[in-house]
């Protein structure tokens, strides 16, 4: 009867602590961290090429030398390195304080292959000290979600085409959670079976 408790206790513990890892926002790491980045415009290689974009530091960014256009977008391409399935890919935008309300609209494309691509969002980005105006989530389907390429086009706007950090985000893995809760419940385990030999 005890062994018997002891089990539905383990169990209980183990849902309580998968539950609380997949609903306490749990993020993968970002998988754009460093990666290659490429770009058709550039104002500043030296300061403010590509590679800026995906530094990690939102002090840096990448800068076109121009407006994008629909039909001549100034796009940044980074390349992943290898397929991820995405979750999510944020998009970072400016808080100069110099150009408040000045906007970059784009275009969000993804690609396995670097020649096929398909689109993933399409939105404004606004220089404001508002968070939610100056960064966008994109949040890939199922069917467009497993890439390796990710391209962001300028096709309009008032700002100069540019971009403070392009992030890109993997669906978390379950095993992750199993192998936590698995573990958890080991240790409680060993913590009983310490504590009925000193009993």
């Amino acid at each position: 009867m005890k062994r018997r408790s002891w089990m539905m206790f383990c169990s209980c513990v183990f849902g309580v602590i998968t539950t609380w890892f997949c609903s306490s926002g749990v993020r993968a790491e970002n998988v754009a961290l460093g990666k290659s980045a490429t770009t058709n415009s550039n104002w500043d290689p030296i300061n403010q090429g590509p590679e800026r974009a995906v530094d990690g530091s939102m002090s840096t960014l990448w800068a076109s030398a121009g407006h994008g256009a629909p039909g001549n977008p100034l796009w940044l391409k980074v390349d992943l390195g290898q397929v991820y399935d995405l979750e999510r890919i944020v998009l970072c935008g400016p808080d100069s304080g110099v150009y408040r309300g000045f906007t970059v609209e784009y275009i969000l494309y993804g690609s396995r292959n670097d020649s096929q691509w398909s689109e993933l969002g399409r939105g404004t980005l606004v220089d404001s000290p508002d968070r939610d105006l100056r960064n966008d989530e994109v949040f890939p389907t199922e069917q467009n979600g497993s890439l390796r390429y990710l391209r962001f086009d300028g096709v309009g706007g008032t700002h100069w085409t540019h971009l403070y950090e392009l992030e890109a985000y993997p669906v978390p893995e379950p095993s992750t959670f199993v192998l936590l809760g698995m573990g958890a419940v080991g240790l409680l385990g060993f913590a009983w079976r310490w504590r009925k030999r000193a009993a």
